[in-house]
Formats: structure tokens, sequence, C-alpha cells
């Protein structure tokens, strides 16, 4: 009877371990279940979801995803695997970068007035207004390709209220006759003699008025857009 008793315990023993070795067998191959604590969200969708936001270029998100799928299943290798990729390219700096120009659309600007300002001073103004206005996130660095003599003697006329910073310099690059461009890290300004583009005087239209643009008048002077009013 003793022997007996010894055979079950032991044939029990064994069935537990053959049930326990295929639910890791099936977790390993991918047969991945409900986590705790995460409502109604399986493995298996946590794990789509991190792939998705890892080819979306959002690594940091896609890592917490399948740092969560690991916790749960250790042995899940596809979620191993995409996690160690995430870790390396969040530590090479990956993933979607927002273009300066972009950033700079997202500025708003409350008012500029620029009066016959020479161009040089029209960079350092929105240089500085730049970074005032984004809270030293986000600077306008100007690079210009024209001479130092353009550079003083280039005037800019020209009052806009509530517009974003790119509308501001792109208003600049039509009265001095400069085509910019976006870098990573700058606004490239071109003089349209050096560049195979024309481009047609502004003129007063009804669009500008209501932006309160003002086309480029003929006075002396050379204002200081940085004095307070």
């Amino acid at each position: 009877m003793e022997a007996k008793e010894m055979t079950g315990m032991a044939n029990r023993k064994t069935t537990m371990a053959a049930v326990a070795g295929l639910l890791l067998a099936m977790t390993g191959a991918g047969f991945l279940g409900p986590v705790q604590g995460q409502e109604k969200r399986s493995l298996e969708s946590i794990y789509k979801n991190g792939v998705a936001l890892y080819e979306a270029g959002k690594y940091a998100e896609a890592l917490s995803e399948f740092q969560t799928v690991i916790k749960a299943s250790p042995r899940y290798a596809p979620a191993r695997s995409y996690a160690a990729k995430c870790e390396l390219a969040i530590k090479q700096g990956g993933g979607p970068k927002e273009t300066l120009e972009a950033k700079l659309g997202q500025i708003q600007v409350p008012a500029v007035e620029f009066q016959d300002t020479p161009l040089h001073s029209v960079f350092e103004y929105l240089t500085k207004k730049s970074e005032e206005l984004s809270g030293g996130k986000v600077i306008a660095n100007f690079i210009y390709k024209g001479s130092e003599e353009d550079r003083q003697k280039t005037l800019v006329t020209l009052r806009l209220n509530n517009v974003p910073m790119t509308e501001v310099i792109r208003y600049v690059g039509q009265l001095s006759a400069t085509k910019f461009s976006y870098e990573e890290f700058a606004v490239v300004g071109t003089p349209l003699s050096q560049v195979p583009v024309t481009a047609a005087a502004p003129t007063q239209t009804a669009e500008n008025a209501a932006r309160g643009f003002d086309p480029p008048a003929s006075q002396a002077g050379g204002n200081d857009p940085f004095r307070k009013k």
C-alpha cells in the first residue's frame, strides 16, 4: 500500500511538471496571456503595440511595453530582442526628431516691428526672440551667405502681429531678397543674387493688411528693434 501511494505521488508530480513545461513552452512560443493589472490587455496586444511604437521611432515608449511583456514572460524572445533594439536606439539618440523649421513654426510672435533695420540686427533680434519665447528650448541661429556689406546695408521695414516665427522669417526674406533654408541647427540665408530664383517685390494686399504687414518704406534711420517702447 505504501508503495502504491508513493507511485501515485510520483505520477502526480510528473503530471504537474509536464503541465508546467507545456505552459512555459507555450509562453516562449508566443502564446501570450493576460497581464495582471492590465485591464483587458493581453501580452500579445502589449507586444504588438510595442512593435508599432518601435516602428514609429518612439523607442522609450516601445521599451516600456516590451519590458511589461518580459516581466510577465521572461523567456519570450521577440520581446527581449525588441527591448535590446530600443535600448540601443535610445543610447544612440534615435527617435523622431522635429526639424528646426517645425520648432520655429510653433513659436508665436506677439508683435514685431522693424523700421529700416539692418539685416544683421534683424537676425540678432530673431535669435534672441526665439530663445525668449521658447523658454530657451529653441534658438534660431542665422547663417548669412551674403557679404558683410549686405548685412549692414540691407534694411528691413516690417510690422507683424501674432504670427509664427517662420512667417516672420519668410517676410524678412521677401523684403531683403534673401532665400532662407532650414538646417538642423541654423537658418541659412542666401541672397537671391546667388541662387537661380527670382522673387517679386512684396506689395500691400488685403491679406497683408489683415496680418498687420507693411511693405518696405523709403525712410532713413535704422531704428533699433531692441528698443523699449
